[in-house]
This record gives C-alpha cells, sequence and structure tokens, in this order.
C-alpha cells in the first residue's frame, strides 16, 4: 500500500484537486502498458482527525486516469473520512504510465464550511491499496522467463507384446507439435529427448530440425486463442530408422522454455490468465515394411474343472489361421497359477507348428484369403498332469517376411489377425468331444 497527506487550510484551500501515482510492484523486471482485471479492489482511506474535530465536514471523490470499466466508463469512487471504500476492478482496464508501471489518480477534495479555523492548516492522509488481484489479460513488456515444462512421457503400444527380432518400416514419422496461446517469443529448448524399450534401454533421439532451440509461432493478436507449430521427424532428418528397430515402448521429452530471449524479444507481449504453452508428440508408423523373427506374446486363459479324473488319452487339435503376409512360428507353453512355465505342446519351431504367409494381390498388396495349418497332438501322461495344472497357455509368435532378405516391403492392415483354435478329444470312460474346430 501507499501513504500520503495534502494540507488543506479552509477557509482559504477548501478546495483542491491533485494526483498521485500507485506503482505495482513485480517480482521480477517488466514494463506493461495494460492490465485487465478478472477480480480484485483498489481500497481507499482517508481521514483527518483535526480538522474534523474543529467541526469542518470533508468529501472527497477520485477517477483512476485512463482507466475504463466494462461498460465504458472511466473507475471512479467516493471518500468519506474515516470509512473505507473499495472499487471492485473485476473487468476494468487500466493503461499504466509509461517505463514504470504506474497509473494515476486524480483526487478532487472539499473541506466544508462550519468549521473553526483554530488549528488550521490541516492534515489529510490518505491510504491507497490493491487486493486480490486477478487479471484477465496483460499488455507490455513481461521481460525474459525460463519457463521449464517437465518431463512428458508417451507411451506407444506398438511393441508392448513383441521382443527380439527385427522390424524396418516405410516412411515411419514422429511430428512434435508445439500449441502455444502466450503473446510473446518462444524457443523451446530439449534437455532430454530419447525412447526407452521393453529391457528398459534408452536411445536418444537426433535431428537438426529441432536442436538446442526451436523457435515456435505465437498468436499474433490477443483474439486468436492460440498458435500451432510442428516439426516432422522421418528417416531423412533424424535417426528415425534407428529409433524404430529399436522397438520402443515410450517416448520421453523434458523442455524448457525460452520466452522473450535472444534476437526474436520484443517489447509488446500479452498473456491472459490461461495462457499455456503445450507439446504434444505423434508417432505415424504406416504398415509397410519388413520383419524378420519378430517375437510377440500373448496369453489364454484355461479353466479345466470339471474333466473326469480317470483319463485315458487327451488329443489336441489345434488350427492356426493367418491372415498376414508373414510366416508364423508358434509356440504354445503351460504356466501354471503363479505364471509360471511347466510344460510346452510344441516349444520349437519345427514343421508341425509354422503357418505360411497369406497370399498377396501383387497388384493391391492386400491377402486375398487365410492360409492356415491344422495340427494334432497326442499328449503323454506326463503332458496329461501338466495340463490339468495349467491356468494359462502362453503363445509365442515368431513372424517374419518371406523376402526380408531382399529388402522387400509388405502392407500391413489394421483387419488382418493371426487366430489359434485349440479343441480336445478326452477319453476316459466315455469319449468326451469339445468340438474341435472345422477347416
Amino acid at each position: 500500500g501507499q501513504n500520503f497527506f495534502v494540507m488543506a487550510n479552509p477557509p482559504a484551500k477548501s478546495e483542491m484537486v491533485f494526483e498521485r501515482t500507485f506503482k505495482l510492484q513485480f517480482d521480477k523486471a517488466v514494463n506493461l502498458e495494460s492490465i485487465t482485471f478478472s477480480s480484485g479492489f483498489f481500497n481507499m482511506l482517508v481521514t483527518a482527525p483535526q480538522l474534523m474535530a474543529d467541526g469542518y465536514r470533508l468529501e472527497a471523490d477520485f477517477e483512476i486516469l485512463n482507466s475504463f470499466t466494462s461498460g465504458g466508463m472511466p473507475v471512479t469512487g467516493e471518500l468519506q473520512p474515516g470509512n473505507p471504500a473499495s472499487v471492485n476492478l473485476s473487468g476494468c482496464t487500466i493503461n499504466l504510465n509509461e517505463d514504470n508501471n504506474q497509473f494515476t489518480i486524480r483526487y478532487h477534495l472539499r473541506v466544508l464550511e462550519g468549521g473553526s479555523p483554530e488549528n488550521a492548516p490541516y492534515a489529510v492522509n490518505f491510504h491507497q491499496n490493491m487486493t486480490e488481484l486477478e487479471y484477465e489479460i496483460i499488455y507490455g513488456d513481461i521481460g525474459a522467463i525460463d519457463l521449464p515444462m517437465g518431463s512428458s512421457r508417451v507411451a506407444l503400444n506398438l511393441f508392448k507384446k513383441t521382443s527380439d527380432g527385427e522390424i524396418f518400416f516405410e516412411s515411419p514419422t514422429l511430428t512434435a507439435r508445439a500449441i502455444n496461446s502466450f503473446g510473446t517469443p518462444v524457443s523451446l529448448h530439449f534437455n532430454e529427448f530419447y525412447v526407452v524399450n521393453d529391457q528398459n534401454q534408452a536411445l536418444d533421439v537426433e535431428s537438426d530440425q529441432i536442436g538446442n532451440r526451436w523457435d515456435i509461432a505465437s498468436p499474433a493478436t490477443s483474439q486468436i486463442n492460440e498458435a500451432i507449430t510442428s516439426v516432422g521427424l522421418n528417416s531423412n532428418n533424424s535417426n528415425l530408422d534407428d529409433i524404430m528397430a529399436f522397438q520402443p515402448d515410450d517416448v520421453h521429452y523434458d523442455v524448457l522454455a525460452h520466452i522473450n530471449q535472444g534476437a526474436g524479444a520484443i517489447a509488446s507481449n500479452f498473456i491472459r490468465h490461461n495462457s499455456q504453452l503445450n507439446i504434444e508428440m505423434e508417432v505415424n508408423l504406416p504398415m509397410h515394411g519388413r520383419i524378420d523373427f519378430l517375437q510377440m506374446k500373448d496369453t489364454m486363459e484355461m479353466d479345466f474343472e470339471g474333466l473326469p479324473e480317470d483319463i485315458e488319452w487327451i488329443e489336441l487339435n489345434i488350427l492356426m489361421e493367418n491372415t498376414f503376409p508373414l510366416k508364423v512360428g508358434l509356440a504354445i507353453f503351460m504356466a501354471d497359477e503363479n505364471n509360471l512355465i511347466i510344460d510346452s505342446l510344441f516349444a520349437t519351431t519345427q514343421q508341425q507348428n509354422i503357418v505360411e504367409e497369406a497370399p498377396v494381390d501383387a497388384a493391391t498388396g492386400r491377402v486375398t484369403q487365410a492360409s492356415s495349418k491344422r495340427t494334432i497332438i497326442m499328449l503323454d501322461d506326463e503332458k496329461i498332469d501338466n495340463l490339468l495344472r495349467t491356468q494359462s497357455l502362453v503363445l509365442r509368435a515368431s513372424l517374419s517376411t518371406s523376402s526380408h532378405e531382399l529388402e522387400e516391403s509388405v502392407k500391413i492392415l489394421q483387419d488382418y489377425r493371426l487366430g489359434v483354435q485349440i479343441g480336445a478329444r478326452i477319453k476316459s470312460r466315455t469319449v468326451i468331444d469339445f468340438n474341435p474346430p472345422k477347416e
């Protein structure tokens, strides 16, 4: 707050008009032009104890110069001695004096007749302050600011069930997008930018497109909500091929924003109360490429309750249907209630558990029909005992393009599937048929 006084000397000096300034205090060097408030109060108190004791009455009013309310009228108020007065600044705009973050208040003071000037001249004391201030929009030079944006992570679900092997994508892209609603020049510095795979190994993203400084666009006027700047990383301007071969699970980045710094710094900025700066990452992997022995894993829950106790034999009928243009080798393992592997149906890549790639139309690159393989397995006593303990089947598929060595790519479309159906025939005292799948 600020305190000051003026001297009144009735009756010769009973009416006065004078001006005082109020300086806004900030934690850093700024030079503002105007502020529109969303809330807050300008508070005033006037006292003149001796003048009132000598029988005079006092009236005062004030106007904040170069200000206007939401209705376009000047911000004004009236004062009575000893009674605090507050003006609600919600929706009000104050244009500040040049180069000093101050505004001017004009006071009109009147000493009314009726007293005795025995102790004249009289000190009339003023106290002014501002409280509960929230701004809607600020114009001016807000100075240089470093804005840490923190660490962020983007999950990539494509490789969550894969391991080992190699995969090559034709024309992958990673797009970094900055969404800025600060009306200031902004540049971004990536403190960290890397990917992590399922082995918790990290690989840096490298590209001259972002480098040490990425200048982003800002809204040209306060009527524009935001400006969007995008930069695309691809196989030609980054190490994106190496990134994809790394089979990342997550993209990590830590960004520091520099506001109003460097050659682009300007003195005329604007900031709204809800101005923000967001960074988005988008990975686009067109499913067109090559695969060499890529491993994928999934589980099937099993429930063998209700089976007869005296089992003579179990015959499994396994049908694999493949609509991928990829050769698939399948291994099936038995897991107990603790997800520990206790046995396997066929654990190695044998001819009996390989299904060939689905045929492809050369003109369109689309699969024309599914490729299928049926395998019959007769379980021995040990495998029967382990199967009855099994809570889930773990399926591990290895996928390869037959022309991978020739560097010929295939298209992988959204509707392609690898289906595995398992039927069983069980012999005890009766034969139970669980309807094996039909070709």
